[in-house]
């Protein structure tokens, strides 16, 4: 309060960045003798006080000292109270740094591609996509996997039940990992348009709606030398799309996979003049 009537009478003192300061012992408010008797080790300086990073007082625990020593008579503990309040301002810093590096993690799906790309030489690329019919909760599921020279070497399309659109996604992505173990290839990249089943199988959330297809797509990946799963931007995966498409519509050829319908080479041409392999690498690979 003392220190209130001398910044009303316009008073001026400096405190710089409070280093040498002694909170209390020294006289910095204006007041004719120190606040407190301490012993040396408890005597913090003033910088305990200052936010430095948004340089200002440190308030909010002085206040409510002030407020119970006026309205509940307890004797403030000066010690206690500075501890806190830089306690609380690390807090502070702490959950700032949260929202940034939150945000970073928002913003970087600008930095994911808009066009397919090869994998590395000896890695095949499984792409899935899926299509849901909610009135007849049925599913169309494909996958399609090509090379480093972005050469299709195997796809399948199928219908199955679905009780949701994440659901299909997911049965599509476990139905290629599943494809790719049984033909023998141990280095993959199974990539979805799909970003929260991406997310689950990179296990940085959880989905109880598809938990336990999660649970088998990476018990199959733990048996493969190397499996990443990586998500990609809608027009990046067309192939996988238009192939889920065209069964959901019974339009799609049965020997699609080797005998190319003249859409499906187009799309497959324009992703092999976009997809050096030399410019890409998959990320986040599964380990157990």
């Amino acid at each position: 309060m003392e220190g209130k009537k001398f910044a009303v009478r316009n008073g001026q003192w400096l405190i710089a960045n409070g280093e040498r300061i002694r909170t209390l012992q020294d006289r910095w408010l204006h007041i004719g003798e120190s606040l407190y008797s301490f012993q040396r080790e408890e005597a913090p300086f003033l910088k305990e006080l200052i936010d430095t990073t948004n340089r200002r007082w440190n308030t909010q625990r002085l206040k409510q000292e002030r407020n119970n020593y006026v309205f509940n008579y307890k004797n403030p503990n000066p010690a206690a109270t500075i501890f806190h309040a830089n306690s609380l301002t690390a807090e502070y810093v702490q959950s700032k740094a949260n929202q940034e590096i939150h945000s970073q993690g928002r913003n970087s799906t600008h930095n994911i591609p808009t066009c397919w790309k090869a994998p590395a030489h000896g890695v095949v690329k499984y792409n899935t996509n899926a299509t849901w019919s909610a009135t007849k909760n049925i599913a169309s599921i494909a996958f399609v996997a090509r090379d480093s020279y972005g050469l299709l070497i195997t796809g399948h399309a199928k219908k199955v039940p679905a009780s949701s659109p994440l659901v299909a996604e997911a049965l599509a992505l476990r139905e290629a990992i599943t494809a790719a173990y049984n033909l023998g290839w141990s280095r993959v990249v199974l990539e979805s348009d799909c970003l929260p089943l991406i997310e689950a199988c990179r296990k940085e959330k959880s989905l109880g709606e598809i938990h336990l297809i999660v649970l088998d797509i990476l018990s199959v990946a733990s048996g493969l030398i190397y499996c990443g799963f990586t998500w990609i931007r809608r027009n990046g995966n067309e192939v996988a799309h238009c192939v889920a498409k065209a069964e959901s519509t019974n339009s799609l050829p049965l020997s699609w996979s080797s005998s190319h319908p003249h859409w499906l080479e187009s799309i497959l041409a324009r992703d092999r003049a976009s997809g050096d392999s030399s410019l890409y690498r998959p990320k986040a690979p599964y380990r157990d």
